[in-house]
């Protein structure tokens, strides 16, 4: 359940941990759930041009990074290759400060070039229970996922934020 290269939870791993974190309901009243889907930006580059060494380092490097954004309770996945996953909840009126975090840390200026992501993320609407279906969790990654190729197609670096009123 864990991937080797990053200590984070693997596909099988976070797909287990979703399921327990919609069977117990970690948000509150005044919180909601949010899922981060991170993709390194231009990845096979850093691989060609610096080596595999190099790119698993830089993998390592985005899983701590990710690692600052989310609360002692998020899970967090490298969900293959080079995509990321974070799954939270956060206070209602946070997704500024949370889309913030994600922006600062999840860019790596001290390498040439630079490393940047493209971030979709999902947060679920103030009016959903504290108990998360299947469903609801499954249309959360649909949206983040589909937020990050937006994000991608309008050129990386950078995060594309749905909060369920768009």
């Amino acid at each position: 359940d864990v991937d080797p290269l990053t200590g984070l939870l693997n596909r099988r791993g976070l797909q287990r941990a979703v399921v327990e974190m919609g069977a117990t309901g970690r948000a509150s009243s005044k919180s909601s759930y949010v899922v981060a889907i991170v993709d390194v930006d231009s990845f096979k580059i850093v691989n060609d041009s610096h080596g595999h060494e190099e790119g698993d380092l830089v993998l390592r490097q985005i899983a701590d990074r990710l690692r600052w954004c989310g609360s002692e309770n998020a899970l967090f996945a490298r969900f293959g290759g080079d995509e990321f996953v974070l799954v939270d909840t956060i206070d209602v009126g946070a997704a500024p400060a949370f889309e913030d975090s994600l922006r600062r840390h999840l860019r790596i200026d001290d390498r040439d070039p630079a490393v940047t992501t493209s971030v979709g993320v999902a947060i679920t609407s103030a009016e959903w229970s504290s108990i998360i279906s299947d469903e609801e969790l499954t249309d959360l990654f649909r949206v983040a996922d589909a937020s990050m190729y937006r994000a991608k197609a309008a050129g990386g670096d950078q995060v594309v934020m749905w909060d369920g009123k768009q």
